[in-house]
C-alpha cells in the first residue's frame, strides 16, 4: 500500500521529508527502548540519556507534523 501511494514520487521529492523524519523518530524511540532495562536511578546516566533521546524524538515528530 505504501509503495502504491507514493508511486509517482521520487525519493528526492520534497514531500518525502516528513516521511524521512518519521523514520528518524521511530529509530530514536527504538534506541531509547533498548536502554530501558539499564535505567537505575532518577538522575542516572541512562535515565537522563533516555529522556534526552525521547525529547529529541518528540521534537522531530513535532517538526514532521508541520509537513503534513
Amino acid at each position: 500500500m505504501y509503495w502504491w501511494a507514493w508511486y509517482d514520487r521520487t525519493w528526492l521529492d520534497i514531500i518525502m521529508i516528513p516521511e524521512y523524519l518519521n523514520h528518524i523518530e521511530a529509530g530514536l524511540y527504538l534506541w531509547s527502548a533498548i536502554w530501558y532495562s539499564r535505567e537505575d536511578t532518577l538522575g542516572g546516566y541512562y535515565t537522563l540519556a533516555i529522556h534526552k533521546i525521547e525529547m529529541t524524538a518528540a521534537t522531530v515528530e513535532l517538526i514532521a507534523s508541520f509537513g503534513w
